[in-house]
């Protein structure tokens, strides 16, 4: 691939050349592979899709807007507001104090693994916060994703609507805290 033949045997040549060709055939494989089995489950992929489509409609037609969702989910009228408050002011703080911030009663663990945003500022961290919220999500749905698929057809949309309308998820993403970390 990139190294030069030409001070190499023959028989060396011959070599690189069949692994060449053995790591293209591997990767047009997986590649076909990976394809066969998106085709075969694209009715599960769709519907997912047309689950997720129809709960942010819901949504959109419910609240209008994030600002609408915030202020009618709790009292507080910022978004993650826990973590703004509590978690990101640890996190900013862990390396320089003794005591914890007003309001903190994780582990030493979770106000070092909060450090990764305290030296982020405030905007920045809330955005990468927001991000780590979604991939958790994902991350919590496709944990189930090899059961679902050995189970009826309805079961994974059926398990992702359950997931994106529960209560305790609306308010992980309205307060920021830890619920995906927790389930």
């Amino acid at each position: 691939m990139g190294a030069s033949t030409t001070t190499l045997s023959f028989s060396q040549k011959r070599y690189l050349n069949y692994t060449d060709y053995c790591m293209h055939n591997i990767a047009w494989k997986s590649l076909f592979n990976w394809v066969v089995k998106m085709r075969a489950n694209s009715h599960r992929i769709l519907g997912g899709l047309g689950v997720v489509f129809l709960v942010l409609i819901y949504y959109y037609l419910q609240w209008g807007n994030l600002e609408t969702f915030v202020a009618s989910i709790d009292h507080c009228d910022a978004l993650f507001c826990d973590f703004s408050r509590v978690f990101y002011k640890m996190g900013e703080t862990i390396f320089s104090q003794k005591i914890p911030s007003r309001g903190f009663y994780y582990s030493p663990f979770a106000a070092i693994f909060f450090s990764l945003w305290g030296f982020q500022p405030p905007i920045t961290a809330l955005i990468t916060w927001g991000i780590t919220q979604l991939i958790l999500l994902v991350g919590m749905f496709l944990c189930w994703l090899p059961v679902m698929q050995k189970s009826q057809p309805y079961f994974g949309p059926a398990y992702l609507f359950l997931l994106l309308t529960a209560f305790p998820v609306l308010h992980n993403f309205k307060w920021g805290q830890l619920i995906t970390l927790h389930i």
